[in-house]
């Protein structure tokens, strides 16, 4: 059985439940194992920084062991690898994604 990718996340805090919402929402569960940053001695910790060296979660660390980090990245990932299983996201109009992209760009900022 291939490895799967690991999401470093918390249970609280906006952007580890923005990617893990997204899991949930296409079933990927099966297909992504979840840890603490706890399990890599904490967020300041020497063996969590080699993951994410801002010290910061989330972070996917892929089956090749090369990480990615950022919830809008690792979630870009995730549609990219995943785009044909379970229910499409996004929205439908042209619009639509401009709100959307705005909503996230103001959370994310600010």
């Amino acid at each position: 059985m291939a490895p799967k990718p690991i999401l470093v996340t918390v249970p609280v805090g906006n952007n580890p439940s923005r990617v893990r919402m997204l899991i949930y929402h296409k079933n990927l569960e099966s297909e992504i194992d979840m840890k603490s940053p706890a399990d890599y001695g904490g967020l300041s910790a020497p063996e969590y920084r080699a993951i994410n060296p801002q010290g910061k979660i989330p972070a996917l660390i892929m089956p090749s062991g090369d990480t990615l980090f950022e919830a809008k990245v690792i979630m870009g990932y995730l549609l990219d690898v995943h785009a044909g299983t379970g229910p499409s996201i996004g929205a439908s109009t042209p619009e639509a994604r401009a709100r959307s992209a705005l909503i996230v760009q103001v959370h994310d900022l600010y």
